[in-house]
Order: structure tokens, then sequence, then C-alpha cells
């Protein structure tokens, strides 16, 4: 577990993410840079009257500074989060408003919870991203800053690494489908090359020295799960690709193949079969559209 940050740590954080100086910061506060450093070495506070000043410096909310970010009450929490969910599950035809704005109200009455944060940034993803099913192009330019603010708050202030790795994912995403390639690229230079290494393939080998044979086996299944999935989304990628370069022929080759891979892990006590290139619409449907294709030339 993480040690909270002090109040003149938390400054001193913030400063240099915003690539402040001291004396920049002091000067946009009308004070002395020796007391920005007094702050920051926990030689001396800030005073109550620049705690406001500070945050709006910073564009975070006072419970940043004071260490508060994220404590809450949990219980009301969880309610809006599953009361989000079943929302979504009624209308899971189409990105769901309604959950995205049932977070939105739950982070006025707790704001920066990192659990509301987490959650909203999903729903407004589904909401923001151009090319989902029911695109609306309002609703989805006006949500895209939003879902960029919120993904940078998880960046700086979770401890959760694949939380801090989806809200990164989802940035260059959005970045991308809105046409901001160069922030894009900032944030996909974040990725490491190569995903071997995941929790699930860590607690299996950490299960194994335990002589924990059936927790190395769940973890074992949930990592093979893991990457077919990653695999396949890989794959429907490569394949969307060459449907936009109108290369049908290599499109149906790859479509065929992950069709293959799925065949080959069927869902039973082994094997979770991978969901990941359902949100690419049915395979079948994929491979009928260009087989009609292929026979009509």
């Amino acid at each position: 577990m993480s040690l909270k940050l002090t109040i003149g740590q938390t400054i001193k954080k913030l400063r240099k993410e915003r690539n402040l100086t001291q004396e920049e910061l002091a000067k946009q506060l009308n004070i002395t840079y020796q007391a920005i450093s007094k702050w920051e070495n926990e030689t001396g506070m800030p005073d109550i009257s620049q705690i406001v000043p500070l945050a709006s410096v910073f564009g975070v909310s006072t419970d940043v500074l004071f260490g508060t970010f994220g404590i809450d009450d949990n219980e009301e929490i969880l309610r809006i989060v599953d009361n989000a969910q079943n929302e979504l599950s009624i209308n899971n035809s189409k990105p769901c408003i309604s959950g995205w704005e049932l977070l939105q109200n739950g982070l006025k009455r707790f704001p920066n919870n990192m659990i509301l944060l987490v959650n909203a940034l999903e729903y407004g993803s589904a909401l923001s991203y151009t090319e989902n099913k029911g695109y609306d192009e309002t609703l989805g330019k006006e949500i895209y800053p939003e879902c960029i603010r919120i993904a940078s708050l998880i960046i700086s202030y979770s401890q959760n690494a694949a939380d801090i790795l989806r809200a990164h994912m989802i940035t260059v995403m959005l970045h991308s489908a809105h046409g901001h390639i160069t922030q894009a690229w900032e944030h996909a230079s974040k990725f490491p090359v190569c995903s071997d290494f995941t929790y699930y393939h860590m607690s299996a080998f950490i299960s194994h020295f335990e002589k924990d044979y059936i927790s190395s086996a769940k973890y074992s299944r949930e990592n093979t799960r893991f990457q077919l999935e990653s695999l396949m989304g890989a794959m429907m990628q490569l394949a969307y690709a060459y449907e936009h370069m109108k290369r049908d022929d290599y499109a149906l080759e790859v479509y065929n193949r992950v069709k293959q891979l799925i065949e080959l892990f069927p869902e039973d006590e082994h094997f979770k079969t991978p969901t990941l290139w359902k949100d690419w619409g049915q395979l079948d449907e994929l491979i009928a559209k260009l087989n009609i294709g292929e026979n009509n030339t």
C-alpha cells in the first residue's frame, strides 16, 4: 500500500507534472518562490486562504491537495456504479447515456473518486468513440474532452497499473478518433512493446511455488484467455484495415483464421472463449458479407 502524500509532496508533484518552476508558480499565486520552497520542503504550510488559488492553478479540487482524493462513502459509490450498470443492461443495444449521467452526478457528489472516474471513463468512451455503433456526433464531441480530463486524473492519481494503462489506451483511441494524432502518439508511447508479464501470469507463477496448483491453473486459464483476446483483437484490427484498403480477400482470410482460433479453444472447464472480437460485429456475419462480395465479382 502506498503512503499518503503530505500537502508539500502533493504541491511539488502537481507543480512538476505541469512543468512549472517554483518561481512560475509563485508568480501565479502572487507570493515569493521561497514560500513555495518551504511548502515543498515541509518547513512551512500554505495559509488556508491560498488553498483554493493553489487548486485553481493546478486544475484540481482541494481534496487532492489535502490528500483525501477518492476517499468517500464506498457503499453509496458502489450503489451508483450498480445503478449505472443496470441502466446499461436495460439499454444494451447502444452506448448508454443514462449510465454516463448517473456517474457524472455521482462525481458531483464525490469529486475525483477513483471508482467513479474509472467507470465514467468506460461509459464516456463508449459514447465518444466515433466508430461505435449508434455514435452521436454532437454528444460525442461534447463528452470527448471530459473523457480526456477523467483519463488524465486516473493516470496521475490511480495506484492501479491496469487502470492507468486502460486510461492511456482510451486516450489513444479517443484522440485518434477525434483527429488529435500527436496527443495520441504521446500516450501510445507509454505502453510496453511486450505484454507477456500480466497479473495472471505473475499470479500463476507465485501459486506454482506455493504448490497451490488449483490457483495456478485458474490464473493460467485467465492468462490464456487474456492472451487470446489480445491476439484476436490484433487480428480483427488487421482484417479491418484490409477492408478499408479494399483487400477483401486478405480480410476474409484473417477473419477465417480468427474463427479457427475460437474453435480451437471452445468454452469448457479448461478455457473461456475470448469475446473481444464481438466488439467488431458478429464474426460469421463479417465472413458472410465478404463471401457474398467475392461471389459477386
